[in-house]
């Protein structure tokens, strides 16, 4: 009899053991599913910079005198100039302005000018990765007249920190230049 009740026990433990690896395969195509997604999102501010860097390229180097729009893509979450600057190759496409955030590890010995990059980026969709003015422009497409002025409130705190004003100064006139726009 003892023998028979153990073998009656088998297949409610099979059971058991089933539904314990469906509940694993089902938690690791999740986690996979996360994973990737996060993973995309990531990805973008490292697939501008190599767009842009290829833009830098394309204009030999920043030596091209004139403008052109590189590339026109769609991106699906918001960046910024630091994290874009995070993945360029500084040595030949430096950057180290990207007020208000801290880019002064971006710089090349070789350079002229270490702040080859402008990011404006204030919302997802369509962006533009040009070249204007010995500079790589990354911006977005739709931008009206306060996003504008809030882009040169940026251009001056840049050119001004670029003079050696303290980073007290520089908010301050962007903060001001910002309250007029």
């Amino acid at each position: 009899m003892f023998k028979k009740g153990i073998i009656e026990a088998i297949p409610g433990y099979f059971y058991i053991l089933i539904a314990l690896l469906i509940g694993i395969i089902m938690t690791m195509f999740l986690l996979q599913f996360l994973g990737e997604k996060n993973f995309i999102i990531s990805q973008i501010p490292k697939n501008i910079a190599k767009l842009a860097h290829d833009c830098w390229k394309l204009n030999r180097y920043g030596i091209n005198p004139e403008s052109s729009v590189c590339f026109v893509v769609n991106i699906s979450n918001v960046t910024n100039e630091k994290e874009i600057t995070r993945f360029l190759k500084c040595e030949e496409l430096p950057n180290n302005l990207c007020y208000p955030d801290n880019c002064s590890f971006c710089t090349s010995k070789t350079a002229i000018d270490n702040d080859s990059l402008e990011a404006f980026i204030e919302n997802s969709g369509y962006i533009k990765i040009a070249y204007i003015d010995k500079k790589i422009v990354i911006s977005s497409l739709e931008c009206d007249n306060y996003c504008e002025c809030k882009r040169n409130c940026i251009r001056e705190a840049n050119r001004n920190l670029r003079e050696g004003k303290t980073i007290n100064e520089v908010d301050s006139k962007y903060n001001n230049c910002v309250s007029i726009c």
